[in-house]
């Protein structure tokens, strides 16, 4: 069916997250489909930069795309003339929570006292990366949902430098996928991990408060990232079923499985093809109708 390489555009620089759960899946989705799975990396301003090699080339169906499901929704809805349902969903390969966390000097007494602070007005920035991300969404529903004033986003050019600004002072709150916070977990640092937007936590952190524990109306849908493949929209039916089939049978190799013991990441078919087209549908239509994105549209 497939012939030639299959390249996979992430849209951002070599190193990052996504980059990596890419280069994961990388050599497994190779020999399953048995043909070179290359990476293109493109990054830009915002992740839109990238994709739009799989909206524009209406005549190239071989490419694949990564990304994360709820910064492709929010990016998208934001700086894109393109829908995301438009994109065909192959499936996921991977799961990050989102937590929050700030500068260990403080007492933040969990959620609702971090909560309490920014109410109080001792607090008024949040710490993280561009507008539109996941982080940012989710930190506008949680805003919404539990009355929570913070007021200013403050990005930063990668998760790495934004936990440097909390750890420095420079902006005493964050938040940002568990996975970057875990060296800071049960450890003594310069961060403290407040709490995670998942209600039922994350299991690489489960000692951590949960939204659900601390009693907060409830975030889910924007509390959990699914690490996502997708191709253009004119991709075929028969190929879309077989990439489907193709990121659920390479969860169950070796490669695969080494990867987890050795690193602790959530690396498996969290998502099929057909769920997480729904979900990104679900996602397009009421994420507008909890949040104004449009403030976001010439940051």
């Amino acid at each position: 069916m497939f012939r030639g390489s299959r390249p996979i555009v992430v849209p951002f620089a070599e190193g990052g997250g996504t980059d990596g759960y890419a280069r994961i899946i990388q050599e497994p989705l190779s020999e399953e489909l048995g043909v070179e799975v290359t990476i293109n990396n493109i990054p830009g301003e915002t992740p839109v930069t990238g994709l739009n090699e799989l909206i524009t080339n209406p005549n190239d169906d071989h490419q694949l795309g990564m990304a994360g499901h709820l910064g492709l929704v929010g990016s998208a809805l934001i700086y894109a003339d393109w829908e995301p349902s438009d994109l065909s969903m192959l499936g996921s390969v991977g799961s990050l929570a989102i937590s929050c966390y700030g500068n260990a000097e403080y007492d933040w007494g969990g959620l609702n006292g971090m909560i309490e602070k920014f109410n109080d007005g001792e607090f008024s920035q949040v710490a993280s990366i561009g507008f539109g991300t996941p982080f940012h969404l989710g930190a506008l529903v949680a805003r919404e949902r539990a009355d929570w004033e913070w007021e200013q986003w403050v990005p930063y050019e990668g998760a790495a430098p934004s936990v440097q600004a909390v750890a420095q002072d420079e902006v005493p709150f964050g938040i940002i996928a568990s996975v970057v916070l875990r060296p800071h977990y049960q450890s003594d640092t310069e961060i403290d991990i407040i709490g995670t937007l998942r209600s039922d936590g994350d299991p690489t952190m489960p000692e951590v408060e949960t939204w659900s524990d601390a009693g907060l109306p409830s975030v889910d849908e924007v509390s959990n990232i699914l690490m996502s493949v997708f191709g253009p929209e004119q991709m075929s039916d028969d190929a879309r079923s077989r990439m489907d089939e193709a990121l659920q049978n390479i969860m169950d190799t070796d490669a695969i499985e080494g990867t987890r013991e050795e690193t602790g990441l959530l690396i498996d078919s969290y998502a099929t093809a057909d769920e997480l087209q729904g979900t990104i549908s679900k996602l397009e239509t009421e994420i507008p109708e909890i949040v104004d994105l449009d403030p976001y549209r010439n940051q």
